[in-house]
């Protein structure tokens, strides 16, 4: 995975390497300096905040039950995901 020029080789969420999933299922937005990804498996979807220059969690959400969410966009210091189950709003504290 490559983000604003830095090269990540992998991407790990409960021990499984992100690899395993195909393209379609990652979403990658850069906001406010961190990588923003969501993704689905089966059930489960999860949405990370990563620091891309060390690789680590600054922030992650696991939604059960969904079967698909967007890439996240921002506005206002607010978080919009559209998924499944309809737009998911969340804001920051």
């Amino acid at each position: 995975f490559i983000s604003d020029g830095v090269i990540l080789n992998e991407i790990v969420v409960d021990g499984q390497s992100l690899a395993m999933y195909n393209e379609e299922a990652c979403n990658f937005v850069l906001y406010a300096d961190l990588l923003w990804l969501s993704f689905c498996n089966s059930a489960v979807c999860m949405l990370l905040a990563i620091n891309p220059e060390t690789g680590g969690y600054v922030w992650q959400k696991r939604l059960e039950g969904m079967r698909w969410i967007s890439e996240p966009h921002f506005h206002a210091d607010k978080m919009f995901i559209l998924s499944n189950e309809g737009l998911l709003i969340h804001e920051r504290v």
